[in-house]
């Protein structure tokens, strides 16, 4: 890294820890023994402004980054292969796994949210739960894609820490009394799931990802003691460790900046105590 640019980040991360409590933050500078520096940015899965157009403190770290690493690159084959493993096989109807009065509701609910209807009859039950517990789509782009095109855009390599079969892994090996229970919820209170996603979103700008990390908890109550167990230790606890032994080689290279889901960071198994464990200084920036 030059030495304007270095000065022109230290300012910056000056000015953000002179302005922000300690006690909540989302972006991390991570600096190893031999001194290189990186970056840890705690995203959410959002198409909101507040949250799409970062600070200028990310916004450089983002333009001096040599590469990227996301939990997934969204390049054409990865959603293909999405787009495929979300269908069931030919003959199969996403009827077929539900009872007739919810499925009649999750369809319509799939329509409304712009699937096609032949799509949506022939959804995996997983996707079909996915899809409903998301916030609604707007024209817009999600963090994710944002900072992917900004790697793009600056020259940087883009990296993903997981493959699209490991995300859909997780999803397709729940219990099918799992994705159900999530059908249930999504269509019987949409309108609960939206104050949980504002609520989410309010954490988040809050920069609290201790309280995004208890609101998540929460939520998975309704799934039960175990499946909200399986959720939290498959979802987060061993993909942290997954993404943490994937992420050390490039953050020991330098000028790597790191953005995953925010939940991701917090806790002991969280990527911020497994990085200082592996050697890492891990401070707070925003």
């Amino acid at each position: 890294m030059h030495t304007a640019t270095v000065a022109r980040t230290t300012v910056l991360i000056i000015l953000a820890l002179a302005s922000v409590p300690a006690a909540a933050e989302v972006f991390y500078t991570v600096t190893s023994a031999e001194g290189r520096q990186n970056w840890l940015l705690g995203t959410l899965h959002s198409t909101d402004p507040r949250v799409v157009d970062v600070p200028p403190v990310v916004d450089q770290a983002l333009i001096d980054a040599e590469r990227i690493v996301i939990e997934l690159v969204p390049d054409e084959p990865a959603l293909k292969f999405l787009d495929q493993a979300a269908s069931l096989p030919e003959g199969a109807c996403l009827s077929d796994f539900l009872p007739a009065d919810l499925a009649t509701v999750v369809h319509s609910s799939l329509v409304a949210r712009g699937v096609v209807p032949e799509r949506a009859r022939r959804m995996q039950p997983w996707a079909a739960a996915m899809t409903l517990s998301q916030p609604i789509a707007v024209d817009a782009e999600f963090m994710d894609l944002v900072l992917a095109r900004r790697a793009f855009q600056n020259g940087a390599e883009l990296l993903a820490l997981e493959t699209i079969q490991e995300q859909i892994d997780f999803f397709q090996t729940l219990d099918l009394a799992i994705h159900v229970q999530m059908l249930e919820l999504a269509v019987s209170a949409p309108e609960r799931l939206e104050d949980q996603h504002r609520q989410m979103l309010e954490l988040y700008l809050a920069r609290d990802i201790d309280g995004l990390q208890q609101q998540a908890i929460e939520q998975l109550q309704p799934l039960g003691g175990a499946a909200a167990e399986r959720f939290v230790r498959r979802g987060i606890e061993q993909r942290n460790e997954r993404m943490a032994e994937r992420a050390l080689p490039l953050l020991r290279l330098g000028n790597t900046l790191v953005a995953v889901g925010a939940l991701h960071l917090p806790g002991p198994g969280g990527l911020i105590e497994r990085l200082r464990a592996a050697g890492f200084e891990v401070e707070p920036i925003y």
